[in-house]
């Protein structure tokens, strides 16, 4: 269907129903039907967001997770972030961490590390997730004047305090 305008709706709707007392019933199912056409047209350009879990991951996997979107959706992007679920390191239930960007193993000194995503426009059906040898992710917000900035490294059993959040950003 080509696009339509809030104007054409407008000069629809005065076209089927002028100022009389006895406009056919199949007039205003005409105008229904259009104004529903324009705010289903309108509403599939709206950006919206879907938010999934993978509730159980462990380092050095790959992993494919199920969207649940309808035919026709396209993705946009994908975030991935971990949530909290177990406190640790001063983080409580729920908070949420940026994951790092896979970084590739580092002269021998530091294991491959990060979380990586991948998505196909064409197919909206699913997000692959690949999770490197480990992930750092930084430590919590301490408020004192001047507090430093460190790093936690999360691999083997420690990523069973946190879950990956995804964040699908799709029309």
């Amino acid at each position: 269907m080509e696009d339509i305008t809030s104007t054409e709706v407008r000069e629809f709707i005065a076209l089927k129903l002028p100022d009389a007392s006895e406009i056919p019933a199949v007039d205003h199912r005409a105008v229904e039907n259009k104004i529903m056409d324009y705010v289903e047209q309108e509403f599939a350009k709206v950006t919206k967001s879907k938010v999934l879990y993978l509730d159980v991951f462990t380092t050095d996997r790959n992993y494919s997770v199920v969207t649940g979107l309808s035919v026709g959706s396209v993705i946009d992007g994908v975030i991935a972030m971990l949530e909290c679920k177990i406190s640790n390191n001063s983080f409580g239930v729920g908070e949420t961490v940026t994951a790092p960007t896979p970084y590739p193993l580092d002269g021998g000194r530091t294991a491959a590390q990060g979380i990586g995503v991948q998505f196909n426009k064409l197919d909206s059906s699913s997000v692959k997730i690949m999770v490197n040898d480990q992930v750092t992710i930084m430590t919590a917000y301490n408020g004192a004047v001047n507090a430093n900035a460190n790093n936690v490294i999360l691999s083997g059993g420690a990523t069973g305090n946190w879950k990956i959040k995804i964040i699908v950003i799709y029309k």
